[in-house]
């Protein structure tokens, strides 16, 4: 049902003006807001017929209180101190396993090695998901139980020590592939295959040297993830694992 002429004639006007009044009295309470300038344009600025501006300008007032909403002013408040938590968790996760890697590479003894690898990889993991790599931080994960397996198993029977490792190697591959994401889940997944095979079957130099080639594997996820802290600790535990494979280079 559609209403008279006269009657739209008098209501109209009634409730344009009182869209301006209400936009008015919030801006005076509210204050402009920095940032909001785009936004806080008058609607004769943006073409509007005279008779229409009223209920633009309400709306445009709606959108602002949005923005000025106690969850909205929480949510700016907090942004920065999240941001450089989690930067700090990084950055210290990253320093940390570092630290732990080199330590162990720098050990004689390859039971040392294998169990700062393990606690390294944990780290390594951390640092992997919070950037965002997730293929990375899976592959981390799987390295911590075959670090911690290599170190049980030792030269206990063959048969034992070829099903520990064949089962390694297929849930690495498995993980590569419901994680895959090209280039840098094959670099990731070829690290952790030749990892496995190097925590089970070598020992001394051999070890160390094969080591030294995962850390090469690993610079490219470092590379494409910008990931500083990783890359420089890559490029360190790789020179390390040199210096390793030199100490022990009798047991060749």
């Amino acid at each position: 049902m559609t209403a008279p002429p006269f009657v739209a004639a008098a209501v109209l006007p009634a409730l344009n003006a009182l869209g301006v009044r209400l936009r008015d009295s919030i801006g005076q309470i509210a204050g402009p807001e920095p940032g909001l300038e785009t936004n806080c344009k008058s609607p004769s600025s943006r073409g509007l017929p005279a008779d229409e501006q009223g209920f633009e300008s309400l709306l445009g007032v709606s959108e602002q209180s949005a923005h000025r909403s106690p969850l909205a002013r929480c949510r700016k408040v907090l942004a920065g101190p999240i941001d450089m938590f989690f930067e700090f968790i990084i950055n210290a996760t990253g320093v940390a396993a570092l630290a732990v890697n080199l330590r162990g590479l720098a050990q004689k003894s390859d039971h040392s090695l294998q169990t700062s690898s393990a606690w390294s990889s944990a780290l390594w993991a951390l640092n992997s998901f919070l950037l965002g790599a997730h293929s990375a931080a899976a592959m981390n994960v799987l390295s911590v139980g075959r670090q911690a397996t290599a170190a049980t198993v030792g030269a206990q029977a063959a048969r034992l020590k070829a099903l520990a490792c064949a089962a390694f190697l297929a849930v690495a591959a498995i993980m590569a592939l419901v994680t895959w994401n090209g280039l840098t889940t094959a670099s990731t997944a070829a690290a952790s295959m030749l990892a496995t095979s190097a925590m089970f079957y070598l020992r001394g130099a051999r070890l160390r040297v094969a080591l030294a080639a995962v850390a090469a594997l690993w610079i490219y996820n470092g590379v494409v993830y910008e990931a500083w802290w990783q890359l420089v600790s890559t490029l360190l535990s790789l020179a390390m694992a040199v210096f390793g494979a030199w100490r022990t280079r009798d047991t060749w």
